[in-house]
């Protein structure tokens, strides 16, 4: 029995969901309802330091809309900590289904690593260079604070290993002293490595030995958070490498040619004699915490020299710590040229010993009878000699760049 029904309409124009359901002795229930959109809920986000986007679920009765066909996002206030919303306005056929906004949350990141959080001065970070467990460090993008905490304690005067995920510039930081791996060399019947204190910046993912003068490092001002994975960051000079990790590195079993930076002096699970300040053979079930650093051998063994035998068990550590600049005059010197101020060099005090380049020319004042070797930065030899005089004045027949003369026990970095 047919039947015609009709419904009264005020007038709003829109989509509208009609429902009918069976209610049995031949009626029907019929629902009639306006589609209006809805947001569904936004759980919390966490800062990043860049905008953030989520793209949540949009509900429209039964209407299946297309996300850049028939509607699209907008957002406000969503980077900082704090209240974000996101808007969903919709287009063209369902145009008329307006807009609707969703309000949610953005909170401080907190991990046992990095900690982020915003205040009317900005956004700090606070680093826990002490951690222990199993978590990595890492940051999908650059991240800009206004102030940040390094919170490790350290020892006054007993040198660590160390490398930071930000940059630090000349003068904004206190606390201690920073020092670049320069070489590994075999001399005088021992491994040295030689580490040279910075002067100047403190660069991000750069792994340093550090020589605390308090119990803190402070860093003065804003510095950017880089970008990393937790993968190794690597100073490679020849065929040793510096290796920096931002997260715990695990050895089940000793390997031969990486190697500890011994803050303190101990002993070894098997007995060998461990001295403060020396690179120590890593053994079995050790590991390395975030943040720190250790040095390992990439060449072969069948590389090293007759004299060097095989890989050492300690290395030696040597830091160089006074850097200046010597100013020769020029004897002869044309309309031109006047004083000259070598770019790098090395003095260290009361050594009797004094290294610097002008001119294309290697000087050594020393006593005379000393042997000396000359190396590049990848620790390859470029000359090898005997001290003549007093002064001695070698030269390397081309232009090389930054050298290593090492003589009398010590090294010295010129410019040629």
């Amino acid at each position: 029995n047919a039947t015609d029904f009709k419904v009264d309409y005020n007038g709003e124009e829109g989509f509208y969901d009609i429902t009918m359901t069976d209610a049995g002795n031949g009626k029907w229930s019929v629902s009639i309802q306006k589609t209006v959109p809805v947001v569904a809920d936004i759980p919390d986000q966490t800062y990043t330091g860049s905008e953030i986007t989520p793209e949540p679920l949009v509900l429209t009765g039964s209407l299946s809309l297309n996300k850049g066909t028939d509607y699209e996002y907008s957002y406000t206030n969503n980077t900082n900590v704090g209240t974000a919303k996101v808007t969903v306005t919709f287009k063209g056929d369902y145009a008329s289904l307006g807009s609707v906004e969703k309000k949610f949350d953005i909170v401080p990141k907190v991990t046992e690593l990095l900690t982020l959080t915003q205040d009317q001065n900005g956004i700090t970070a606070e680093i826990n260079g002490s951690y222990t467990d199993n978590e990595t460090f890492s940051l999908a993008e650059d991240i800009s604070v206004k102030s940040i905490t390094f919170d490790r304690t350290f020892q006054q005067g007993v040198t660590s290993t160390i490398i930071l995920p930000f940059a630090i510039k000349s003068g904004k930081y206190s606390g201690g002293t920073f020092y670049e791996f320069q070489s590994v060399d075999y001399e005088d019947n021992k491994w040295v490595a030689s580490m040279t204190k910075v002067s100047g910046d403190i660069e991000a993912q750069k792994p340093y030995l550090f020589v605390p003068s308090s119990d803190k490092l402070t860093i003065d001002g804003d510095v950017t958070l880089k970008a990393c994975s937790g993968a190794e960051y690597a100073d490679t000079k020849g065929d040793w490498t510096f290796k920096g990790v931002f997260k715990v590195k695990m050895w089940t079993t000793g390997v031969k040619t990486d190697y500890f930076f011994a803050s303190t002096a101990a002993t070894s699970t098997n007995g060998q004699s461990v001295n403060a300040g020396d690179f120590v053979r890593i053994g079995n079930n050790c590991c390395l915490n975030p943040f720190r650093c250790y040095l390992s051998y990439s060449g072969s063994e069948s590389s090293l020299s007759k004299s060097e035998q095989q890989l050492p068990s300690n290395i030696e550590v040597r830091l160089i710590d006074n850097v200046a600049s010597v100013v020769e005059t020029d004897e002869n010197p044309s309309d031109d040229r006047g004083d000259i101020t070598t770019p790098v060099s090395e003095i260290i005090p009361n050594s009797g010993t004094k290294v610097w380049s002008f001119d294309k020319m290697i000087f050594i004042e020393s006593e005379s009878g000393l042997g000396y070797q000359i190396v590049d930065l990848s620790g390859r030899i470029l000359k090898t000699g005997v001290t003549n005089s007093t002064r001695e004045e070698i030269s390397l027949g081309r232009t090389v760049g930054i050298v290593i003369v090492k003589i009398n026990g010590k090294s010295f970095k010129v410019n040629y």
